[in-house]
């Protein structure tokens, strides 16, 4: 297990519901069957503290895995969990803080003089 596997086995699960929507295409039950083997994988600590760091201190992070995890088995196939790890981390520290920021206030109805 890791610190993404949760995260992992749920984008499984919605994969297989695509599956069912889509069952013609194959990909769906392959990216789920993938995801479930890398939810299953240890990592190195070190990617695993890279990663925590990441979620902490950028705001949109959830948007960044979500992301990253729905490209699993359709446009990249990861052999490990440190191999979803770094890619998921590098999305993060990707997120322009600034959008991330009023993507946040606009979704909460603030506004600059709000804070």
């Amino acid at each position: 297990m890791n610190v993404l596997s949760f995260e992992m086995q749920r984008a499984a699960e919605w994969r297989l519901k695509k599956a069912e929507r889509f069952p013609s295409d194959v990909r769906n039950v392959d990216a789920a069957e993938l995801l479930r083997k890398l939810a299953s994988m240890s990592a190195s600590p070190e990617r695993e503290k890279a990663y925590s760091e990441a979620v902490e201190e950028y705001l949109g992070s959830e948007d960044a895995v979500s992301e990253a995890l729905r490209e699993i088995g359709f446009h990249s196939r990861p052999a490990s969990a440190d191999d979803v790890l770094e890619t998921v981390t590098e999305r993060i520290r990707s997120i322009d803080q600034d959008e991330a920021r009023r993507k946040y206030m606009e979704a909460a109805g603030l506004t600059e003089d709000d804070l």
